[in-house]
């Protein structure tokens, strides 16, 4: 009894599930198999009804043999078209969404594209821009260097302009001082003389240390005076071959005595280093002693001034030397002196420029010296002073040219 009851369950719940699934299925055949189920059931209710539970039974049992298989089929059908669906959508869905990851990698790919792009865009332009800066700051740089150097010439114009109106406000002095230098010249001969006098008590003596210099200074005596009397005239002597080695020991006897003239106390010791093979040369003589007597009278000038402010132990030294060079021939007169400050060794070539306020200087020793040197010669005439402790004159004669 009870497997018949179950077996009414089952085929109850096989038209149940047939009755769900008749939405998927499009064959006759199974409409047919529900009403035949359904009269089938009906049979077996009635007989159920009359006691007849074993025919009943009996019928549900034929009819469930029939019906399971084709239920179990049209299931298994059912499952396979559902599970063809499901793959054919997830096939389906699959595809779209690999296609829009596709698509989200080509986007990354290009949003990639577009920083680097949008990175090198950015350095060039950072590039391009510091490149810019750069050019204009090196234009602003040349343009205030030329504003720069406009205005130095500027000012050095206002400077001369200035300059000019000075001299030109001068010019009535300086004719005062042209007119005055005749009496230094006059002072000259007469410290000449002094010296003359000087000389002869030193030649008497055979035995004083200057001797024998002074015998050599009394026969240059009318070189001296020539030197003195005529130098501001126009020169009109000619260019010999001279031994500038004894012009050299010439001068420097003749203004070291000059300065004991004036000042007798006066004494410094002379270091002559003249090289023994020096060529002579193609100069004005008297221009040359002119020149070297400006410059020893400054050299000894400069050791007499500190000698009276210097320490005990100071000697008063001036060395003059010559020496060949490959293309000069070169005199050389340093002193350990006073020396000279870099603002004066600007102006000590200038005419009328002197830093002792003394008429025995009027400021043109130099300058004409220079003049001599350069004009004359060709040759050059240059001062390496150290200020408080030495002054140092240099000449050099082109070889090339004179000999």
């Amino acid at each position: 009894m009870r497997y018949s009851i179950n077996l009414v369950r089952v085929v109850a719940f096989s038209l149940t599930l047939v009755t769900a699934y008749s939405g998927y299925s499009q064959d006759p055949s199974t409409e047919n198999h529900l009403r035949s189920d359904k009269g089938t059931l009906i049979q077996a209710r009635e007989l159920k009804s009359k006691n007849k539970n074993a025919e009943a039974l009996d019928v549900l049992q034929r009819q469930g043999a029939k019906i399971v298989p084709q239920y179990v089929r049209e299931q298994d059908s059912i499952v396979k078209s559902l599970t063809d669906k499901f793959a054919v959508e997830k096939n389906a869905m699959v595809k779209e969404i690999t296609g829009k990851e596709s698509k989200v990698k080509e986007l990354k790919s290009g949003n990639e594209d577009l920083d680097r792009e949008n990175t090198i865009l950015t350095t060039n332009t950072i590039i391009f821009f510091s490149v810019l800066i750069g050019i204009v700051v090196f234009i602003l740089l040349g343009r205030m260097r030329i504003l720069r150097k406009s205005k130095e010439k500027l000012n050095y114009a206002n400077s001369l302009l200035s300059e000019i109106e000075n001299t030109a406000s001068s010019i009535p002095a300086a004719t005062e001082n042209l007119k005055t230098l005749r009496k230094p010249l006059v002072e000259a001969n007469t410290h000449i003389n002094n010296t003359s006098t000087l000389l002869t008590a030193l030649i008497a003596d055979k035995n004083h240390t200057f001797h024998k210099q002074a015998k050599q200074l009394v026969n240059n005596t009318d070189a001296v005076l020539k030197m003195s009397n005529n130098r501001l005239q126009p020169d009109e002597d000619k260019k010999v071959q001279t031994d500038l080695n004894r012009i050299i020991e010439e001068v420097v006897s003749q203004t070291y005595f000059a300065m004991i003239s004036r000042y007798p106390e006066f004494k410094c010791t002379v270091v002559k280093d003249l090289e023994k093979i020096l060529p002579t040369l193609e100069v004005y003589p008297e221009d040359i002693r002119f020149v070297l007597f400006n410059l020893f009278e400054n050299a000894f000038d400069a050791v007499r001034l500190k000698k009276e402010t210097a320490p005990t132990g100071y000697v008063p030294t001036v060395t003059v030397s010559t020496r060949k060079l490959p293309r000069f021939v070169q005199i050389r007169v340093k002193d350990n002196g006073i020396g000279i400050s870099d603002k004066a060794g600007k102006k000590v070539f200038d005419p009328f420029y002197s830093e002792s306020n003394s008429t025995t200087h009027p400021g043109l020793g130099l300058s004409e010296s220079q003049r001599i040197i350069a004009e004359k010669h060709k040759g050059e005439l240059y001062i390496d002073s150290d200020l408080a402790s030495s002054t140092d004159f240099i000449i050099r004669f082109p070889t090339v040219q004179l000999i």
